[in-house]
């Protein structure tokens, strides 16, 4: 971060390749960057974290950001819901059940937040929650938090497992294998676990 702004700084490495760093500034005494290797990625989240720069000096948060990019929108479905006589959050729950829903990809950030605010509605305790956030974070740290979820094979988590984890316990690679089986399942294919969990690593050996 240079000055007041959020910039973007060139690196490359030994083999010579190029990527495009933001210093997002200090947590917990730490220097915190976002590494891309493309350029209009990086641009992007660029524009956007001035941009709520901006608006923090004016005293908007994130949230009130973005109901002004969509105020049209907001207009006109409170409009609509007022004629129905239901709520947006009605609207919402409704097109949840009976609607197609389509959306864009989640990055694995995003599916381990909406993963979490599922298991909180269907009442799982907090000691469950914890440890099961926990083994997903250090997966999302390893795999980067950008990583479309949809594009996460089989092969990276066997060598987030196998090969990052190399040293850990057997029984700790187990509960990774367990927490990213019902995560994915979850996410991906909508399933819940039955009889114990549904292994995405099949004939796996710690």
């Amino acid at each position: 971060m240079k000055g007041s702004e959020y910039t973007i700084a060139t690196v490359k490495n030994k083999k010579g390749s190029t990527s495009f760093r933001i210093y997002l500034g200090q947590v917990d005494g730490k220097r915190k960057y976002r590494q891309f290797s493309d350029f209009k990625v990086a641009q992007t989240l660029l524009k956007k974290l001035n941009r709520e720069l901006e608006l923090k000096r004016v005293g908007y948060d994130r949230e009130f950001a973005q109901m002004l990019d969509r105020k049209a929108e907001i207009a006109y479905a409170l409009e609509e819901s007022d004629k129905m006589g239901v709520s947006l959050n009605d609207l919402v729950k409704f097109y949840q059940r009976h609607g197609n829903v389509t959306s864009k990809p989640l990055t694995i950030k995003e599916a381990i937040e909406r993963f979490k605010e599922v298991l909180k509605r269907e009442g799982a305790s907090k000691d469950y929650i914890k440890p099961l956030m926990s083994n997903l974070g250090n997966f999302q740290r390893w795999i980067t938090e950008d990583t479309l979820i949809n594009e996460i094979t089989k092969s990276d988590i066997e060598k987030y497992v196998f090969v990052y984890r190399k040293d850990a316990a057997a029984r700790t690679k187990k509960n990774s294998i367990n927490n990213l089986s019902v995560f994915f399942n979850r996410m991906i294919k909508g399933k819940r676990p039955r009889d114990g969990h549904v292994f995405l690593i099949d004939n796996y050996q710690c």
